[in-house]
């Protein structure tokens, strides 16, 4: 049985994180069984404003759901368990699953979910509800924790024996399968793809793209599900959609990941990084976390030590004016997705999760 946040399809972690592998791990005689924990229409209502009423039946249909599975545990070999079971409160079925009814858990995260990343004005009910530290506690009740990164795997390490690290993957066959075409470029297009609540990473290279704009004529793509609303930069802001996505990234002749140096940060796995390069599109990101394992400086994209304008102008001028450097990045940065981050480099990790005596 498959426990996960989010219904099938709808978000893009999951998407990129184990979704495209189901069906292979179904052809390789691995009966899955996905549950999600939020129902379709609350999740099309969950990260909005309003709707509390709504909101908080979601969570009480979906807590008793959860209990209600305990009964039919049984027949599973393994719990697989994408970041946590229950959104709030300690990880007490993950207590009962392993403890109680001794159950094979495999979780899997993706983020540093046990750093706290709210605001001053919602820290504490912050706390009091998501209790960060559960993360520790599913580790030691896992049978096996899988993490995106190194140093996901590393926090893991200090709860849990056995960890290894799947990386989050780029489906570069039929998804990500066309490459950007290097081009003379008067107007260059600077993109940024991302969500609402990693903005703030954006907003470190404000200034930055600011500046650049003053020096070219350049011009800044934003993919988002909300207007990041940046001063003094000329921009584009648009919605992300599935149906058009990767015709969006392609219309980047540079793709941005800007990053702070914090924990929470060390702990992203490089997928803003990973789509550009699968695409052809050469990347300019900060030299943290994932980002460092992905790309090699000026080998497959541009690392910086910092998001300060004096790193970022300079870098982003280089790559605008040097038609060559831009089409060598971006051709062996497709290849490095392909040797290491693509679904077909990892598909024998994931069927690894559920074979291998451990």
């Amino acid at each position: 049985m498959l426990l996960a946040p989010y219904p099938p399809a709808v978000a893009p972690n999951q998407r990129f994180r184990f979704e495209q592998y189901l069906d292979y791990l179904q052809s390789n005689n691995i009966h899955i069984d996905y549950t999600p924990f939020w129902s379709v229409s609350a999740w099309k209502i969950i990260y909005e404003p309003g709707h509390m009423l709504r909101k908080m039946l979601a969570l009480m249909g979906g807590t008793i759901n959860r209990f209600a599975l305990l009964g039919k545990l049984k027949r599973y070999d393994f719990i697989w368990v994408h970041r946590e079971v229950l959104p709030i409160g300690p990880p007490v079925l993950e207590f009962i699953m392993a403890r109680w009814l001794g159950k094979k858990i495999i979780y899997d995260f993706d983020d540093a979910i046990w750093v706290e990343n709210s605001s001053k004005a919602n820290r504490w009910i912050v706390r009091f509800f998501k209790f960060h530290s559960k993360v520790r506690k599913i580790c030691r009740y896992s049978h096996l924790v899988s993490g995106g990164n190194h140093f996901l795997a590393d926090y893991a390490r200090k709860f849990q024996k056995r960890v290894v690290v799947i990386p989050t993957t780029i489906d570069t066959q039929h998804y990500h399968n066309q490459t950007k075409e290097v081009r003379e470029i008067e107007a260059p297009v600077i993109g940024w793809t991302g969500t609402h609540s990693t903005l703030i990473q954006l907003r470190q290279v404000e200034k930055a793209l600011a500046q650049l704009q003053k020096h070219c004529n350049a011009v800044v793509h934003v993919i988002c599900n909300e207007d990041p609303l940046l001063k003094d930069v000329n921009y584009r802001y648009i919605p992300w959609k599935k149906e058009t996505e990767i015709e969006d990234l392609l219309a980047f002749d540079i793709g941005i990941m800007p990053l702070r140096n914090s924990d929470w940060e060390r702990g992203k796995c490089g997928f803003k990084a990973l789509q550009y390069m699968s695409l052809g599109i050469p990347v300019v990101a900060s030299a943290v976390g994932a980002n460092k394992d992905i790309i090699t400086h000026e080998k497959n994209g541009m690392l910086l030590p910092d998001n300060q304008p004096e790193t970022w102008v300079p870098a982003l001028i280089r790559l605008i004016t040097d038609n060559q450097l831009r089409e060598h990045l971006g051709t062996a940065g497709r290849q490095r997705v392909i040797d290491e981050y693509a679904v077909e480099s990892n598909k024998e990790r994931y069927l690894r999760l559920f074979k291998d005596e451990r």
